[in-house]
């Protein structure tokens, strides 16, 4: 019986001992938010390559993939606070 508890013992602080390592090296964190494919040509996101008339308008268009990137482009819209932009979102 004592040997079954030590072992549980030894179980669940090694298991507990690999949860904190995983916490610490931030084991499941997004990277940092960026286009999810780079033009080699010009280093522009290739979303912006698939607007219509891309060469006229690309000057103004405006990439991203934030809320309030998207908020500060078109203005504060009420529409805007509904809309989520969970990782991997991008607009033009």
């Amino acid at each position: 019986m004592n040997r079954l508890k030590l072992k549980a013992i030894c179980s669940s602080f090694i298991l507990s001992i690999l949860l904190a390592c995983g916490c610490v090296t931030g084991f499941g964190q997004e990277p940092g938010r960026k286009s999810q494919e780079i033009s080699e040509v010009d280093g522009q996101p290739v979303l912006l390559q698939h607007l219509p008339e891309y060469e006229n308008v690309r000057a103004s268009s405006t990439f991203g993939t934030e809320n309030s990137t998207l908020a500060s482009a078109v203005g504060d819209h009420a529409v805007l606070k509904l809309l989520e932009f969970p990782f991997g979102t991008e607009y033009v």
